[in-house]
């Protein structure tokens, strides 16, 4: 009985010792090629690239993960500087006093070409215009005229809305804004108008720093002393 209690004993301790002999054996130290041993580097290189990779059964068949469920992102407010702040109120404050503005502008300039326009019109005029030595029956010349007029400028009817004067001056105007037909073209299309008023006036002679701009008294007349009789000048008829 000693003897087979000491054969059990044996093999016991050789079972509990016999895994940590195995392993030793089978760890060994890498080997270190020799220089020049390049046969022996490429083996020892082979057996080190085998590695033994284990996947878990727990994990076969399961399903996907649902996806990560990102949050919103925070919108933190960003701090302004208060002059800026205060331009970005004070323009949009003055939003409708800019429009305004600009409409005013845009009014005030056609105005002014209108103006230009019906100026343009009544110095051509101006320059025609004999006015006559007779006097006027009035200290001054007054005249509203309406003229009427196509697309290139040319004169289709003269009236006369409020006039003084005696029938040879206002025949006299009118004659000279016949012969200025066609007017001169406006500065811009957008003031064009079929029908322009203009007012016209006019000093008798007496009154006159220079008799350049009234009809020529012939030299007959002068000599003889008979009534006067008026010419038009045709240097500035033309």
């Amino acid at each position: 009985m000693s003897a087979a209690s000491a054969i059990c004993s044996l093999l016991f301790h050789l079972a509990l010792i016999a895994p940590a002999i195995w392993n030793g054996a089978h760890q060994r130290p890498p080997i270190r090629p020799q220089p020049g041993n390049e046969a022996a580097h490429e083996h020892d290189r082979d057996e080190i690239a085998l590695q033994l990779v284990s996947i878990s059964d727990d994990s076969m068949g399961n399903p996907p993960a649902p996806p990560p469920v990102i949050s919103a992102p925070r919108i933190a407010p960003v701090p302004v500087a208060a002059e800026i702040l205060e331009f970005a109120v004070n323009f949009l404050a003055d939003t409708p006093e800019i429009a305004a503005q600009s409409a005013a502008d845009d009014a005030q300039s056609s105005s002014q070409l209108q103006g230009q326009y019906v100026g343009q019109m009544a110095a051509r005029i101006d320059r025609a215009w004999l006015r006559p030595r007779s006097p006027i029956g009035d200290v001054r010349f007054l005249c509203e005229v309406r003229i009427e007029q196509d697309s290139g400028g040319n004169i289709k009817e003269v009236t006369l809305e409020s006039c003084n004067g005696t029938s040879r001056w206002q025949l006299s105007l009118v004659r000279a804004i016949e012969s200025a037909s066609p007017l001169p073209a406006p500065p811009d299309p957008s003031v064009f108008a079929h029908s322009i008023h203009i007012s016209f006036q006019a000093v008798p002679i007496e009154l006159a720093q220079s008799g350049d701009q009234y009809e020529v008294e012939m030299d007959r007349a002068e000599r003889t002393g008979r009534t006067p009789i008026y010419s038009i000048d045709p240097k500035r008829a033309n």
